[in-house]
């Protein structure tokens, strides 16, 4: 991270009325934070799945090869698919708002840089999900002894969906400091990846106290998906 001192004190000032207000955020523009991207490949990834449950007590080998071959090439055609909906959403603003008591304020937009494409296998969670590489300034507001840690949870309009957390670096206060992060979509079905709409910074303990109960949430999901295409036993 690269940090500079502000000089006179401007961006300090502005960023201390902004956290005086009880928080700042630009939501004024909320939208599926992963776009359609994650439906595009679940459609393949349980399409998949369904053909998989109608051969899987055949001993034909091929059966199976052909399968497998299909998925690979429906895999390559989601891809395609994606990137051009990947590339749009570069350069778009993230929405977000800023909790309170946090030892900074964010004073840019949060701009997409580069948006990473699902990495799925033959499973339906596991996989690495759709990631943003997002770019913003803030300005440290308060102490931060051991360097700035900026924790988030994406949010469905007042739901968290997830968590995340990253390292700002080494600064003091007053400093403006430029952030480079990856934002993951959960790995949960897509219905539920495609609520994601904002990033809502938070304190150390609210990320604490809420990721038992987002990960029970998540778990949940994951079983309705798996129960409903069969892939559990009753």
């Amino acid at each position: 991270m690269k940090t500079k001192r502000i000089l006179g004190g401007v961006a300090l000032v502005a960023a201390l009325v902004l956290s005086s207000c009880g928080g700042g955020g630009s939501m004024g523009s909320k939208s599926a934070l992963f776009g359609d991207i994650p439906d595009i490949y679940e459609k393949r990834q349980t399409d998949f799945a369904e053909q998989f449950m109608k051969i899987k007590d055949s001993e034909d080998a091929d059966k199976f090869a052909e399968l497998f071959k299909n998925y690979e090439a429906s895999l390559q055609e989601a891809e395609k698919e994606a990137q051009l909906l990947a590339d749009k959403m570069v350069g778009k603003s993230v929405a977000y708002v800023v909790g309170d008591s946090l030892p900074y304020q964010v004073v840019s937009d949060i701009l997409v840089e580069k948006v990473y494409l699902p990495e799925v296998g033959l499973s339906l969670s596991g996989n690495k999900q759709t990631r943003l590489r997002v770019k913003f300034d803030v300005v440290v507001t308060g102490e931060v002894d051991r360097g700035l840690y900026l924790y988030y949870w994406l949010m469905d309009n007042d739901t968290p969906m997830d968590y995340g957390r990253t390292s700002a670096g080494k600064c003091t206060l007053g400093d403006t400091v430029r952030v480079d992060m990856v934002i993951s979509a959960p790995d949960v079905p897509a219905s539920y990846q495609e609520k994601c709409n904002a990033l809502k910074f938070i304190t150390k303990v609210a990320y604490d106290e809420a990721k038992k109960g987002i990960d029970e949430r998540q778990k949940q999901w994951n079983e309705e998906m798996k129960k409903k295409l069969g892939l559990t036993e009753e």
